[in-house]
């Protein structure tokens, strides 16, 4: 009797999870004052289940997830669905990023559709603004070209200076030869 009498069976249904990323690494913000300029974070988001494990809400997550190529900053669960990476640094210019999820360190009963998300990192883009020329009243000969760069991604003065560059259409040499062509600096807010 004990042997062919009817069990209850337990089942335990399993979640399926969509996995995206809900917010992208962005550039830094137009005209932002440079005390502002804090990278960005990145959010990975899942819809159909909670999956952070409950102790771990609010808490660090970097054993849920692996990001390649590796950055330093910090992985946390803001809630049950968002999972949220906070670079120390700005984002590398046009890297693509891979996070790579640990499906033992999620919640259990959960099938994600995904355990991979890619994402891009924007390129470094320049705007110049307020180009002209310039001659100086008390030197006829001086003749200088100003004008306001913006930059995408924080930039030392340094490389910015070493790497640009001013050509004029045709090739025709205007420049002396020699002299350095240009002198950046930064604006003062």
């Amino acid at each position: 009797w004990e042997s062919h009498k009817p069990r209850e069976l337990a089942y335990n249904a399993v979640r399926q999870v969509e996995v995206k990323v809900s917010l992208p690494p962005s550039a830094v913000t137009p005209g932002a004052p440079d005390k502002d300029l804090k990278p960005s974070p990145m959010r990975i988001a899942f819809s159909g289940a909670p999956v952070a494990p409950l102790e771990k809400i609010g808490k660090d997550a970097g054993n849920a997830v692996t990001l390649d190529p590796a950055l330093p900053g910090k992985w946390t669960w803001l809630d049950g669905s968002i999972l949220e990476f906070q670079p120390e640094n700005h984002w590398p210019p046009g890297t693509k990023l891979t996070a790579f999820l640990i499906p033992a360190a999620l919640a259990k009963d959960i099938e994600l559709d995904t355990k991979t998300v890619t994402t891009t990192t924007p390129p470094l883009a320049a705007n110049l603004s307020d180009f002209s020329f310039y001659n100086s009243p008390k030197d006829p000969s001086v003749y200088q070209v100003v004008a306001e760069v913006r930059l995408s991604h924080p930039v030392a003065i340094e490389v910015l200076q070493e790497k640009m560059r001013m050509e004029v259409i045709g090739g025709t040499p205007v420049f002396t030869p020699g002299k350095p062509l240009f002198t950046v600096t930064a604006d003062p807010e």
